[in-house]
């Protein structure tokens, strides 16, 4: 008897990048990570989520609701991550009744997908309140790398501080717990020899 063929799983792919230019969130300045849904042609079925970091718990109410709009696929293809919570997404996948792979990384990094990506980034930039000095843009990212949960996230936020503003202190600190947390004894000491040289002086009036 011939059998009809089995026509091919309905697949979405959820990308995601982390972008490197700041943008402005309320007091505070962070670097976006974009979450976009697409389907199985490369059309995206809901819009973009621009987020402060890889949150898991929002990525999945927004997949709820996306689902809710456009209907559920029978896979979804996740690029990978270190920050991904795996028994969550086991959880996720039972509720919803569908298949999770996840897929290397690199395959987000199109230079349509990273175009896309800046063109809403440069969007949200405009509804700031115009032009902001180095040093407020420095302490807005660092108060952002106190509530985010990544660890490479943090770490990102931080440095793109010092480069805004060398004499960043909250943001020195922060990079040398770091390092003191990892057990890098000599680079936690030169951090925290560099905070001391920087800041002693505002202290002292200049004298050491």
């Amino acid at each position: 008897m011939i059998q009809p063929l089995k026509s091919p799983k309905n697949n979405w792919f959820l990308y995601w990048v982390d972008l490197q230019e700041p943008v402005p969130t309320g007091g505070d300045w962070f670097l976006p990570t974009i979450v976009i849904v697409c389907d199985q042609t490369g059309t995206p079925v809901a819009p973009p989520e621009i987020l402060e970091e890889l949150d898991q718990s929002r990525i999945e109410n927004f997949l709820y609701k996306t689902f809710d709009a456009a209907g559920q696929p029978d896979r979804l293809s996740i690029s990978a991550s270190e920050d991904w919570d795996g028994d969550a997404w086991q959880a996720f996948s039972a509720d919803c009744k569908l298949d999770i792979r996840f897929q290397d990384q690199a395959t987000q990094s199109s230079e349509d997908f990273q175009a896309l990506t800046k063109t809403l980034v440069m969007r949200v930039a405009r509804e700031g309140d115009g032009p902001t000095q180095s040093r407020d843009v420095a302490a807005g990212l660092a108060r952002t790398a106190l509530r985010v949960r990544s660890p490479s996230k943090r770490a990102a936020l931080l440095k793109l501080a010092l480069e805004k503003d060398a004499d960043c202190a909250a943001a020195r600190i922060e990079l040398a717990d770091i390092e003191f947390q990892s057990g890098s004894w000599k680079s936690c000491l030169a951090a925290y020899d560099e905070v001391i040289a920087r800041e002693l002086p505002k202290w002292t009036g200049g004298r050491s």
